[in-house]
């Protein structure tokens, strides 16, 4: 990332924690539509960049590996990966994740970084019951016993294919990810 691409990240970020309650709500709220429309626009904008659209993070590595086998459209599985890769990045990239605060409309005054980020996380997940989006991969029937093979496949392959040694901010193993997964699957997030 930089700061061309960052800006035009928390922009779309800001749109969404101002409308998607909104959109989702009132389908005819053209307002609140276009700013979603704007918001998925700056996104894409994003993930075309060429320093962004081969690589990225965990997230988006996860979410398209997952939709697909399990049945679950991109966005629910993408915002469904979302709070946890976050959580699992956050020791790695604590300041970057608690700048997103201000655009979700937190008061994060006093509070340590730390103490910021884990209030997006949260924020997040309010967001995400808020639109009726379930936050575990035990709501969409994904059956437990495959977690330890999805997994591995996103820890010996998938990985490289999106550049994550590189790019995403902490460096996956089995442990972390089955642990990672295995949280996703419950729906245990802090």
């Amino acid at each position: 990332s930089n700061p061309i691409s960052d800006s035009q990240a928390l922009e779309a970020t800001r749109l969404i924690f101002t409308y998607a309650r909104r959109a989702y709500h009132d389908g005819k709220d053209l307002e609140a539509r276009w700013g979603m429309a704007c918001a998925a626009m700056l996104g894409g904008i994003v993930i075309g960049y060429p320093w962004i659209g081969g690589p990225a993070i965990l997230g988006h590595c996860i979410a398209e590996a997952a939709g697909p086998r399990w049945n679950i459209p991109h966005g629910a599985a993408c915002g469904l990966v979302l709070p946890y890769i976050l959580e699992f990045n956050l020791p790695a990239c604590i300041e970057k994740i608690a700048r997103i605060a201000h655009v979700a409309g937190l008061d994060v005054y006093g509070l340590s970084p730390r103490e910021a980020a884990n209030a997006v996380i949260c924020e997040i997940v309010n967001l995400l019951r808020d639109i009726e989006l379930p936050i575990s991969l035990k709501e969409w029937g994904v059956p437990k016993k495959e977690l330890p093979e999805f997994a591995e496949y996103i820890v010996n392959e998938r990985q490289y294919i999106y550049g994550l040694p590189t790019f995403n901010p902490r460096k996956l193993t089995k442990e972390n990810t089955l642990a990672l997964m295995e949280r996703m699957y419950e729906g245990i997030i802090g």
